[in-house]
This record gives C-alpha cells, structure tokens and sequence, in this order.
C-alpha cells in the first residue's frame, strides 16, 4: 500500500514523537480500514461484474455449441439416409445390369447356335 501525503504535513509528521505517530495512526485506523473496505467492495463488484459478463459470453458460446452439435446430427442422420438410399438404388442397378447381361448372353448364345 502506498500513502501518498503533502510535503508541509509530511515535514510535520517527522517532527512528531513515536508515541504522537502510533496515537495519530490509532485516531486515523478507523477511517484508513473503512477506505480499505471500500476499496475492497469496489474491487469486488467490479471483478463480479467482468465475472458475469464472462459468464454471458460462455453461456452464448455453449448455446452455438448446442446448434451446431444438433445441426451435425441432423446432417449426420440425412448422410446416413442418403447413404442407405444410395446403397439401395445401387443394388437395384446392379442387379438390373446383371439381368441385361444375362439376357445378352442368352441372345449371344442363341445367335451363335443359329449359325
């Protein structure tokens, strides 16, 4: 703590005896532990203050983290929609190009016994 005081009261201040400097400090240690208080208070409501608006700003943080964690699984279950439809059709495909295959090989085969 530093005390910051005039120079003509701090030339009077060394002129005074140790007993006149601890009866000065006791007449004044009561006003010098409520300005501490307050100083306290103040520090504190101004720490409570940045706390909360600290608090504000997690809280909007987690509430994007929560759309975009719900957004992830919506887009999660649309992938794994379209990926079962597409595995579907794929089969589909497939087993329509072995028909037409097969039905190729069979007109291959009837040509070849034709001639």
């Amino acid at each position: 703590m530093e005390i910051i005081i005039p120079k003509e009261r701090f030339k009077e201040l060394k002129k005074l005896s140790e007993v006149e400097i601890v009866k000065l400090i006791e007449e004044n240690l009561e006003k010098a532990e409520e300005t501490l208080k307050a100083e306290r208070e103040a520090f504190l409501h101004e720490k409570k203050i940045k706390l909360e608006n600290k608090l504000k700003e997690i809280e909007k943080q987690l509430e994007a983290l929560e759309r975009f964690y719900e957004k992830a699984m919506q887009d999660r279950e649309f992938m794994h929609e379209m990926s079962e439809k597409l595995r579907k059709e794929n089969m589909a495909l497939r087993e329509e190009l072995e028909e037409k295959n097969r039905a190729l090989k069979n007109k291959t085969r009837e040509r070849t016994w034709k001639d």
